[in-house]
């Protein structure tokens, strides 16, 4: 079952990652958007029932997330942000504590969230930039929340950079920080900014899926008026 068609599954770890600057949090913003509403994510692709989201992040203010939201909501012809959408911004939230651990648990049990996104993930766990074993906790937790609460999950990462004067040859996947977030990842999606202009464009390369099909790449173009 896909969440939003060609785009994210309903079951399992949906991760956007990319280098900075390539829209992967507006990305994940607008499918949050498209969740709660009901309406095309990214401008095109379709959702089937609207969705109980949250969303947290320790890396944007209020404001700037508060911009970006006024910014999706016009596009969509929307007034206000709609009552199933949550949101934890710079609340504390820190998930290699057990403590937020147990309170994330029992909010997403409590209240019925559908889909939880976590952008960006470095500002929510210290984990997430070494090795396989190290992230194994985290792994084992995000785990957990799917099994308990059947929350699918929409987490949002940066990628390594290549070596400085050679190409890169590795897959996209396989560009994510980290060692282990690859191989957690159900529904790995690239995110690739394409040239300097505005409106921004960025290029969205689903790879490697292990729940489905992998769908097609498609171009999002985000114009700020």
């Amino acid at each position: 079952v896909m969440l939003i068609e060609g785009l994210v599954p309903g079951e399992g770890i949906t991760l956007f990652h990319a280098q900075p600057r390539a829209l992967k949090t507006w990305c994940a913003l607008d499918c949050g958007l498209a969740l709660t509403t009901r309406t095309p994510a990214l401008g095109v692709l379709t959702v089937a029932q609207a969705q109980p989201v949250l969303y947290i992040t320790n890396e944007d203010a209020w404001q700037t997330v508060g911009r970006r939201l006024d910014a999706l909501l016009r596009g969509r012809g929307i007034a206000t942000i709609p009552e199933p959408f949550g949101f934890a911004i710079h609340a504390g939230v820190w998930l290699d504590d057990p403590i937020w651990q147990a309170r994330l648990l029992a909010r997403i049990r409590d209240v019925g969230y559908r889909v939880l996104i976590l952008d960006p993930l470095r500002s929510l766990t210290a984990c997430v930039d070494q090795g396989p074993r190290e992230l194994q906790p985290f792994a084992r937790y995000l785990r957990r929340l799917i099994d308990e609460t059947g929350v699918a999950l929409i987490l949002s990462h940066h990628d390594t950079k290549p070596l400085v004067g050679q190409r890169d040859t590795r897959q996209r996947p396989q560009r994510v920080s980290g060692g282990g977030m690859f191989s957690i990842a159900d529904a790995p999606i690239h995110c690739e900014r394409v040239g300097e202009g505005d409106p921004a464009v960025s290029l969205i390369v689903p790879t490697l899926w292990k729940v489905c099909e992998t769908p097609v790449p498609l171009r999002t173009r985000l114009v700020w008026d």
